[in-house]
């Protein structure tokens, strides 16, 4: 399950990349990439999403030691979508051209915040859920006995 949530926040902080190679395309090639890049990057963040919704917070909520660290992640979940989904709204694909220094000052701000998010989920909650995970796990065996 980790290693699961792990190799897609590796892909979300990879597409940072691909974003930044867009620079490379002709006007046309970039406003298809742009959207097609978008919708892999938002189905990517919905399964991680979903993935640590059901298999790590879910059953840590009755958790108390948990509930700081639930809450971080969820701000910080709910920091990017805002922040994406504001950057969306301000640069649709085929405007992206009219003021690309503002646009690309943007997708930085973007990948500058979702790279220090990534890196926290990646180097503080995973770990720290898998273990606060195998002590809920280890009560419960030992309650059971």
């Amino acid at each position: 399950m980790f290693e699961d949530i792990r190799t897609l926040f590796t892909e979300i902080r990879a597409m940072a990349a691909a974003f930044d190679r867009l620079d490379t395309l002709e006007p046309a090639e970039k406003a298809r990439e742009l959207i097609r890049l978008r919708r892999d990057y938002s189905a990517k963040n919905t399964k991680a999403a979903t993935l640590v919704e059901t298999r790590i917070c879910g059953p840590l909520e009755r958790v108390s030691d948990a509930q700081p660290l639930l809450r971080r992640y969820r701000e910080m979940v709910n920091e990017a979508r805002a922040a994406v989904a504001t950057h969306q709204a301000q640069w649709p694909a085929m405007k992206i051209e009219s003021d690309s220094e503002s646009y690309h000052l943007s997708v930085h701000q973007i990948s500058a915040m979702q790279a220090a998010h990534l890196a926290w989920k990646v180097d503080t909650f995973l770990p720290e859920a898998e273990r606060l995970l195998a002590v809920r796990t280890d009560s419960v065996d030992a309650n059971q006995r």
